[in-house]
């Protein structure tokens, strides 16, 4: 009964928020305008074009991720990590910084319910949760090899997580055990959740996709997503379940029905690998970064390019919030910029 209680209070929390957020000043109140149509998304960016530049306080920040009610944005950095939490005008309010990794945090992923509860894996061999409302601790999960990836269940009770021995991991939360640990014969990239928590899709380096029931990591599917001689590198699944994207080695970012497993369209206008993918809260649109000078935004649908979003250097990841029409993004100094450390930005704003 707490539990269900504490969910409530979770989902009651989100609903609030969301609203504050959706009713926040004009430099960001259209970013929450529903979108309709392809035409619609064409005309809103049109509009609401606007990037501003946010100074995590931490060497490169080259991982982003939202909270569940878009009131904060972590960044895994050299070293540490940084959440800024905002105030109704995307103005910051606040930084949190938590220090203890001995090498680069590769990625930082927010609790799905929980908005202060952050995980963070890095190559220091260890998986760390960060409770920004305590400065001073964290919880250090020592593991065997060098992490690269994680990524929470729908649920929050399980947390995946991979390593560059190619063995894939799932922790379960409540204990802080590790339940499950399966070793591949193949190069492990980035991993995502499909909404129901059943299944774990899975971006590996033979330009393969696996797919695995969870928490058991029970194999159920392989898919070619794109040529052997390509590796899979990122992968997102879209939050309403229907589809899931797939960023690889060749430039191409494949688009997928997650029902029947067919690939839908490929998007290609990229020259260089794809490194980060991410789907808008609503489903109807996919970011695509990379090396390119750009950022690709796309129509989930069929691909169509929405908007093009032009950056300094190449892109490290991307992100979008949770409730509104703004995408977040870590980029490199263009190269003949004084200041060579990566920038964290978000776009979406109106002029």
């Amino acid at each position: 009964m707490g539990t269900q209680n504490r969910e409530q209070s979770s989902t009651t929390l989100q609903r609030k928020n969301a609203l504050l957020l959706s009713s926040s000043s004009s430099s960001s109140s259209s970013s929450s305008s529903k979108i309709q149509t392809f035409q619609d998304a064409i005309s809103h960016f049109k509009k609401n074009d606007r990037v501003k530049t946010y100074d995590m306080q931490v060497p490169r920040p080259l991982t982003v991720s939202w909270n569940c009610d878009g009131t904060r944005l972590a960044a895994g950095a050299e070293k540490s990590v940084s959440v800024i939490t905002f105030d109704l005008s995307f103005r910051i309010k606040t930084i949190f910084r938590g220090f203890g990794h001995n090498e680069q945090v590769d990625q930082v992923a927010f609790h799905p319910s929980n908005p202060y509860l952050l995980a963070s894996a890095s190559t220091d061999k260890s998986v760390r949760l960060w409770d920004i409302r305590q400065a001073r601790t964290h919880t250090r999960l020592n593991t065997k090899a060098q992490n690269l990836n994680v990524a929470w269940s729908p649920c929050g009770t399980y947390l995946a997580y991979g390593d560059k021995e190619d063995s894939l991991s799932i922790l379960d939360s409540r204990n802080l055990k590790t339940i499950k640990v399966e070793s591949l014969k193949d190069e492990v990239n980035e991993f995502a959740f499909d909404p129901s928590g059943k299944y774990l899709f899975v971006a590996m380096g033979s330009g393969q996709v696996n797919i695995f029931s969870t928490p058991d990591v029970t194999h159920r599917r392989t898919l070619q997503a794109h040529p052997a001689q390509a590796a899979c590198v990122c992968l997102a699944v879209s939050p309403d379940g229907r589809r899931f994207a797939v960023g690889a080695s060749d430039a191409v970012c494949s688009i997928w029905d997650a029902n029947e497993l067919i690939c839908e369209s490929n998007m290609g206008r990229l020259d260089y690998p794809l490194r980060s993918i991410s789907f808008s809260a609503d489903s109807q649109l996919i970011a695509c970064a990379s090396e390119d000078h750009f950022i690709d935004i796309c129509w989930a649908e069929n691909g169509a390019r929405v908007h093009e979003l032009r950056v300094n250097a190449e892109t490290f990841t991307c992100a979008w919030h949770p409730s509104m029409y703004l995408l977040a993004y870590a980029s490199a100094p263009s190269l003949d910029s004084r200041d060579r450390e990566v920038t964290v930005n978000i776009f979406g704003f109106t002029m």
